[in-house]
Order: structure tokens, then sequence, then C-alpha cells
């Protein structure tokens, strides 16, 4: 049987961080390993962890394993050792996490946004979660992109005045054509999803990119998988 490896498709495998005004990814693969081999091991380090501290300084995080791997320099230095000891029970159990840098959505931080805007922009890259990706030609929401969603609605719910644009692009498997149209797909699939939700359609606009925004340069199995995204952004006004 030919082996593979468990590339991160949503939060369960991408972790994201924000540092030096660049947004970093990490991603955690395994040989022959599964997301669902993934979320085992995160909950199993998870116990191991709170054995290891005191129950007042214990945190879960096999809910939202994406902020293992987050770079903050104003982190507590509990919250430095739990991470810590996370990576290391991780690593133990054979996982291993390389950083991919991102281009194509780096600026967002720091270009066409000022203030409050800017704020939101920041908080929803870093703690909420601004992106879900699909399958290759798929516009079909995974669950854990649903999971990531609902935590979109409950910011938005939070900052009822502030307004999106959720941008679709798409891997370049295919032509023009046929990127466009599932960019198209994959951002009113989302667009759907939070309105069905509760969040005004007046607040939500979109934006279609096809292939022509790449989240990440080269033609890795990875980057194809970071590309087929659906992004929301902060809109100034």
């Amino acid at each position: 049987m030919k082996k593979r490896v468990a590339l991160c498709g949503a939060i369960a495998l991408l972790a994201s961080c924000v540092t030096n005004q660049q947004k970093a990814q990490m991603i955690w693969a395994k040989q022959g390993a599964s997301q669902q081999d993934f979320r085992a091991d995160i909950a199993k380090c998870d116990y191991e962890v709170s054995l290891a501290v005191p129950p007042a300084q214990y945190h879960p995080f096999a809910s939202n394993p994406f902020v293992i791997l987050q770079d903050n320099i104003n982190i507590s230095d509990t919250e430095s050792r739990l991470r810590s000891l996370m990576q290391k029970c991780m690593f133990a159990r054979g996982w291993s996490a390389t950083p991919l840098l991102i281009t194509g959505d780096a600026d967002r931080l720091t270009t066409g946004l000022s203030g409050m805007a800017a704020d939101l922009e920041k908080e929803l890259m870093i703690n909420v979660g601004d992106r879900v990706f699909f399958s290759p030609g798929s516009a079909v929401l995974a669950n854990e992109a649903k999971a990531i969603l609902d935590r979109q609605v409950s910011f938005l719910k939070q900052y009822p005045s502030s307004k999106i644009t959720v941008e679709g692009h798409a891997s370049d498997e295919g032509s023009e054509e046929d990127l466009m149209k599932i960019s198209r797909q994959r951002a009113e699939i989302v667009r759907s999803y939070l309105e069905g939700k509760g969040i005004e359609s007046s607040r939500i606009s979109t934006a279609v990119f096809g292939g022509s925004a790449p989240n990440a340069p080269g033609g890795t199995i990875t980057v194809a998988m970071l590309n087929r995204r659906a992004v929301t952004a902060i809109r100034s006004n």
C-alpha cells in the first residue's frame, strides 16, 4: 500500500501566527496519518499536559489546536510552557511541524486598513480563523470549515458594525474559467453559511480571484491545498 503524508485542511492541522508583520502557517504532518489521527493525538497530549501542570494553569488545546504554534511575544510564561509541552508531546508521537510563509495574504494586516478595522482584522486572523479550505474541485464545507465559520459568526455578532468581504480562491488545477467558477462557488457557500447563522447580507460582499492570488508560491500538494480557500476579510467601510 502506498503511504501518504496527511496534510492539514482547516484548524486541525493548520496553525497560524503573525510575526514581524508577516503571516506564517505551520503544517503538521505524519507519515500515513489522517486528520482523525491528529485529533486523537492532540486529545492524548492534552491529557498528558493536564497531568503535568497545576489545574489552575491548565487549559485544553484539543478544541483549538492551532494555538499550539502561535507566536505571540505577549503570552505568559505559563502559556509558553503549556505550548512547549504540547509540542514536545506531539513530536514524540511522530508529528512534525513545517513553517510555510504565506505571500498572497501577508499584507492584509498592514495595508488598506487602519484603526479599529486593522485591530479587528488582526483578531479575526489570529484568534478566530479567517479562512476555510476545500478539497480539489469542491465548494463543500467540511466540518472543520463549519467550526471556523461558527467562530466567525460569533465574532461578527460581537462587532455588529463590522463588514466583511469573502474572497474565493482556487489553486491552478484547471482552466481559468473553471478556477473562477469554483472560486465563486466557494465565496458564495461561505456567504450563505454566514447568512444562515444570522449575519445580515448587507454586511457581506464577495470577491472572486480564481488562481490569480495564490496563498503561497510553488506547485506542491501542500501549496495547492492552501490555495483552495475562502478568506473572510474585514472591510474598511
